[in-house]
């Protein structure tokens, strides 16, 4: 009969398809593992330099993290400090420096670093957390073509052959962090940065890649001195 003869096709198409779903499950797995957000170092997405600032004066800086959250405050402080450390240069925060809950004003910084030579004030602030959200199409692959004129027999078949692949979203998260630098004899404005820190996993990690870009970027430019 039809039936019989018709029942085994769409079986050996069936087993066909299950057997090639199997065998590009692996490669399904790596589509997802690529469309993951992955972590990316912080870059300096804006920057500028006062051209009238005379550079390599810097060996003594004061670092401010502008920050409510008193953790946040002191882990960013403490790692920018190290940093400056690790260039030879000597680093004060104000954690270490202030009562707890003053702020740095023009008063205070007179009256617990005027005597400390401080030749520079760096100041890290928050500017924003964003996050994007991206997606991926729905699509199909047909391994076997099918024709207009196909009956009705050969397409029912031919459909076991198509590979479905879902759309997937990503979520992007985006830090931005404004950074400037002040030098302490008329409280000039010498170095203004904003950097981005995309899909950090942590807040320290977000501390920790800020900190070595700042650093880095500001001894790379012969803004800094040495000890």
């Amino acid at each position: 009969m039809k039936t019989e003869q018709f029942s085994p096709l769409i079986t050996n198409r069936m087993l066909t398809m299950t057997t090639r779903a199997l065998i590009s499950i692996p490669a399904l797995f790596a589509l997802m593992l690529q469309s993951c957000s992955t972590t990316a170092p912080t870059t300096l997405v804006g920057e500028w330099a006062n051209p009238e600032y005379k550079k390599s004066t810097i060996r003594h800086i004061l670092v401010v993290g502008a920050s409510d959250d008193e953790w946040q405050k002191g882990a960013l402080e403490t790692t920018l400090k190290e940093q400056f450390e690790k260039r030879g240069l000597e680093a004060t925060s104000t954690v270490e420096s202030m009562p707890k809950g003053v702020k740095l004003t023009r008063e205070s910084f007179e009256k617990y670093f005027k005597d400390r030579t401080i030749d520079a004030v760096l100041v890290s602030q928050l500017l924003s957390v964003d996050t994007k959200e991206a997606t991926t199409d729905v699509y199909f692959t047909q391994r076997t073509s099918i024709q207009l004129e196909a009956t009705f027999y050969g397409y029912y078949a031919n459909v076991f052959d198509r590979q479905y692949y879902p759309g997937m979203a990503t979520n992007t998260e985006i830090i931005r962090v404004e950074t400037r630098l002040y030098e302490t004899r008329e409280a000039k404005l010498i170095w203004r940065a904003v950097s981005k820190t995309v899909n950090p996993k942590s807040a320290m990690e977000v501390i920790q890649s800020l900190s070595k870009a700042i650093v880095d970027t500001l001894a790379n430019e012969g803004v800094l001195g040495k000890k």
